[in-house]
Formats: C-alpha cells, structure tokens, sequence
C-alpha cells in the first residue's frame, strides 16, 4: 500500500500534471490549426509551450488550462506517433531540445499551503513571490518511466545528442539538425522546430511528411527575419487570423509580460537593449519582426556594387 501511495505521489508531481500555461500559452495549446507558431522575444515562455505541446503528445498526459480544465487533445491515442524535433544544429539538439525534454527545471513548483500537494509557482501572488525559497525545480517533462531504458539511439551521448527516443507506449521522437538533409519517406505525426533552422527550403519537404497522418506542425520561435518560411507561414496565420478554422495560427509572446521573471530584471534587459534602438526592443523584447530597417542587400557597398549614373 505504502508503495503505491508513494508512486500516486510521484505521479501527481510529473511535470505535465503540474504545468498551468498563462492564457496566450493556452490559446497556442487550444488551437485546432495544424500549423501553429508560438513567436516571441527572449524569454517568453515560448518553448516551455511548445516542449510541453511536444511532451504532452508523446505521452498522452493532456495539459491543463488555467482554470483547471483539460485542454483538448489533439493527438491519436490509439496507437504509436512519429514525432520529430528539429534544431538548429547537433549542440541545440543536445544543449535545448534534450535538456527541455528529458531534464529536471522546465518551471519551478511549490508545495501548496492549503492541500500540502505540489503546484506550479505563482511569483505574482505576492504569498508564492515570499515563498520563492522554497521552490523546487519541476521533475522532466517527460518521465523517466515513460520511456524505454533500452531506447535511445545517440549521436554523442556525453553531449546528449540523441537521435531516437523510444517510448514505451510505442511513440518516438526523433531529434534531427536543421543542417541535415530532410528525411525522406516517414509519415509523421508531429514534427516541433525549435528556433531559426539553416535552410528555409527544407520547410516545405518537412510538411510534406505530414500528409499521410493528418499530422501537424509547431514552431517556437524569435522573430529571425531572413528566415523566408517563418516570415510566410506567419504571413499565412495573418490572412487567416478571421477564420473560424485557420490552417495556421500564430501567438506572439513578449518578455515585457512573462510574470516569472522578476520586474526589475526585465527593466535591466529592455534599458538595455533599448540603448541599440527601438528595433532591439520590438525583437527580443515583443517578438515582433524587424522588416522595415533591412537593406535588401545587407553588405552594400557603393564602391564595389554601383554602377556609373552614365
């Protein structure tokens, strides 16, 4: 008996079960759209979404909204998925995806006063803020028990760069470099990007894979503005942002309203990147795209590239 109250313990403390997102990370959760960007400024909780979109997915764990009701869940239960996550490179793979994934301290949490059962921590209530002590940091988004010991398939694994992540439920996770050739032939369920990817033109081969399964896409991202198939799909979510059913859906997060960063600290980073000009601020700060300060050709120089007015 002691045993299994000790695992109904462990279970109420998992990650995903302690996870409440802020109302636009909600509405990234609840969208129906198959492709979904979460775009923001620096440290705008668009990852921790995303990974948790990505995590709740491959374990069947829903996510929890802020009132307390399960977010739908939008993926097939019934049998193994075929998930992919796509980094940069090989060190985002090991340093971003694996750590948000596999590792203790996506959020921190907090043992509730009133029920003695752990939560997510609440830093703008001002009791939670006193308490910040005694916080912990949350167990990993996906459990360790969850997942085949026997596995994995790594590319470096004293980097943890792994390539393959098997379930036990059947599902894997593929870990792939954006400046990998795409791979070709696997229908997949859910494919996640994480930030810029080296070549814009694999987008489009990524999507294809998606097809077969219905499946769908989601990319956390800053607002890198040379990257063609970001700046399009958030185009496309733009000119279907009045439809009841948009394909794509796009949230834009900022810095400036991330309540677990502390007032003063985003005062510091924003006077500070205010002092690099208003186009600074809109990027990292409200994750905004930066379109009407680029040269369309950045490395001009009159000398070498213009020409005689005769």
């Amino acid at each position: 008996m002691a045993s299994v109250t000790a695992e109904k313990s462990r279970r109420h403390r998992e990650a995903l079960r302690l996870y409440r997102p802020m109302p636009k990370q909600a509405a990234f959760h609840a969208s129906l759209s198959s492709e979904r960007i979460v775009r923001g400024g620096n440290r705008s909780g668009k990852s921790m979404s995303a990974f948790a979109e990505t995590a709740s997915a491959a374990t069947g764990i829903p996510i929890i909204g802020p009132n307390g009701s399960p977010l739908p869940f939008k993926y097939p239960n019934d049998r193994a998925m075929l998930i992919w996550v796509i980094g940069y490179d090989q060190r985002h793979v090991g340093g971003t995806i694996y750590r948000m994934l596999f590792r203790s301290g996506a959020f921190k949490i907090i043992q509730d006063k009133e029920t003695d059962l752990w939560r997510a921590w609440r830093p703008w209530e001002e009791e939670d803020m006193a308490r910040e002590e005694e916080c912990k940091e949350s167990p990993p988004l996906i459990p360790s028990r969850l997942v085949d010991p026997n596995g994995w398939a790594w590319e470096n694994k004293a980097e943890r760069v792994f390539t393959v992540c098997r379930m036990k439920n059947g599902t894997e996770i593929h870990a792939f470099s954006s400046k990998a050739e795409p791979k070709q032939g696997d229908p997949v369920d859910l494919i996640h990007i994480d930030e810029d990817i080296e070549y814009s033109k694999h987008v489009a081969e990524w999507q294809a894979r998606l097809s077969d399964r219905k499946g769908r896409l989601i990319w956390s991202v800053w607002p890198h503005s040379r990257n063609d198939a970001l700046i399009q799909m958030s185009e496309r979510a733009e000119e279907q942002k009045h439809l009841d059913k948009p394909d794509v859906h796009e949230i834009v997060l900022s810095f400036s309203d991330n309540p677990f960063i502390d007032k003063d600290e985003k005062r510091k980073r924003v006077e500070a990147w205010s002092k690099k000009g208003p186009e600074e601020v809109r990027a990292r700060d409200q994750g905004e795209f930066v379109l009407d300060t680029m040269l369309v050709y950045p490395n001009f120089n009159i000398e070498e590239h213009g020409c005689p007015r005769r």
